[in-house]
């Protein structure tokens, strides 16, 4: 899990965002808006957002695959911030990412906050107090969208588990921010972290042969289809952290020396 690209989403889908939204927004009450929320994307227009999803695409580097767990086709737009405690953000473009059905099945409307120090869930703060707007807190959820998950969660390449672990032990909001990401999201799963694995033998793979090829002087079109075919793979978070864990993993300290310029993929 890392942060996507910025990418600013062409005037003709933001207007209609915007005026899809405003019908939201104009409702009298958070009651209403939440009812409308819900209405008005499960009647969402099919030509601009399959256009939404074609831009989503584009933003994910040509990978139709989950924002979250990286490994299962997806090309549904889904939402970060839940649209049933987040009327205001259902038609905002940097609140969709492709999410497959595991993980959007897990998370669903699990979105944490931290207030006053405690861990509230929304939807027994829903229970609990009826159709209110949350409370402001801290997010507990981290948002691939807008700040970069590597930043708080590792990948355990060195210990051969292949799983997501929180970073900074030393940062206690980061690690839970962290803890609580992962939990979520059942990120280490066991197809999961089978698939990391295999996903770094494959990026090691490429880039020997990459190093190999370049010392053979091959042609320069067939070393460009080399690095796309690193920079298109899946599992992108293994190849990030192979980058960042390059010191620790000898044939990869290697590699990178060989063919330094694959460090930009």
């Amino acid at each position: 899990m890392y942060r996507l690209p910025d990418y600013k989403l062409p005037d003709n889908e933001n207007v209609q965002l915007y005026a899809l939204q405003d019908i939201i927004n104009q409702k009298d009450g958070y009651p209403a808006q939440v009812a409308a929320a819900k209405q008005n994307f499960d009647r969402k227009p099919a030509s601009l957002f399959g256009r939404i999803r074609d831009h989503l695409e584009i933003l994910s580097g040509h990978l139709v695959r989950c924002s979250y767990c990286e490994d299962s086709c997806a090309d549904e737009v889904e939402h970060v911030r839940p649209k049933d405690y987040y009327p205001a953000v259902t038609f905002h473009w940097e609140n969709y990412l492709f999410a497959c059905g595991p993980c959007n099945g897990g998370k669903r409307n699990k979105y944490p906050l931290i207030v006053d120090g405690q861990k509230i869930d929304l939807s027994q703060h829903r229970k609990q107090n009826g159709i209110v707007p949350p409370p402001d807190g801290i997010e507990m959820f981290i948002d691939p969208r807008t700040e970069e998950a590597m930043d708080h969660i590792w990948l355990d390449i060195i210990g051969g588990t292949f799983r997501f672990d929180p970073l900074n032990e030393d940062d206690q909001l980061s690690y839970d921010r962290a803890d609580s990401t992962i939990t979520i999201l059942r990120l280490n799963r066991e197809v999961l972290t089978r698939a990391r694995k295999n996903a770094f033998t494959g990026y090691i793979d490429r880039l020997a042969q990459y190093a190999r090829r370049k010392k053979e002087d091959g042609p320069d079109d067939e070393l460009r289809s080399r690095q796309k075919d690193i920079a298109i793979s899946p599992h992108r978070t293994v190849w990030l952290e192979i980058k960042r864990q390059k010191n620790l993993i000898p044939i990869a300290k290697v590699l990178f020396e060989e063919a330094p310029e694959t460090l930009d993929l």
